[in-house]
């Protein structure tokens, strides 16, 4: 998992984890949403991993384009150390 950037500072994305065919965003209240080419389309995501490097409109994207269209959500409470974990991968 990689820190996102939010150059803006107004983003709800805390981090992001690239894959071949997927992205797995992770938001500030811990939850976390995988999208890939089955759900919502390999055009959303390969927008997502874009806005995802630059740092840049990733949430408002999702929000505008993607929405509820993820493949699978995951929630998990997010210590200190889990965070050190995450950041280190």
């Amino acid at each position: 998992m990689l820190e996102y950037e939010n150059l803006s500072g107004k983003s709800n994305i805390r981090f992001y984890h690239i894959e071949e065919d997927a992205i797995i965003v992770t938001f500030k209240n811990g939850v976390s949403y995988e999208y890939n080419y089955l759900k919502p389309g390999a055009v959303h995501v390969e927008n997502m991993k874009t806005f995802a490097i630059h740092g840049l409109w990733l949430n408002r994207y999702i929000v505008k384009h993607a929405g509820s269209q993820h493949f699978r959500r995951y929630v998990e409470t997010v210590t200190e150390r889990s965070l050190a974990y995450l950041l280190e991968a």
